[in-house]
């Protein structure tokens, strides 16, 4: 299965890298209140950094300034109602996750859910 696409805006997670990039291995966008969310989301802190050292994209992401798309995480999708989730992966193009200012994952918004 090709790796969906991933733009990322919330700049104070632990995962987030210039050009609104994700370093994370993988994500797994959840069913939210509005809609859905990005559960991966960790505030930057030494702590976070300790915490999510397994999910890191080591080699996507040295590979990005030269590879564009090269950090893209696998994309999991818990949400059942959006049309994009089959087995519980995201199958869309390219996936969109804003939130610029949060603190918490519940912050952080899905742009990509489409109810199916």
């Amino acid at each position: 299965m090709p790796r969906t696409i991933t733009e990322c805006n919330v700049q104070n997670c632990i995962h987030w890298m210039p050009g609104d990039n994700c370093s994370a291995r993988s994500i797994e966008v959840v069913p939210s209140v509005k809609d859905a969310n990005c559960s991966t989301f960790e505030a930057r802190s030494l702590e976070a950094a300790r915490k999510e050292i397994d999910n890191i994209n080591l080699l996507g992401t040295l590979a990005e300034p030269f590879v564009k798309g090269g950090s893209n995480p696998e994309v999991l999708c818990s949400v059942k109602s959006c049309k994009h989730n089959r087995r519980g992966y995201c199958t869309a193009e390219n996936i969109r996750i804003s939130g610029n200012q949060a603190s918490s994952d519940s912050e952080t918004e899905c742009n990509t859910y489409q109810l199916d």
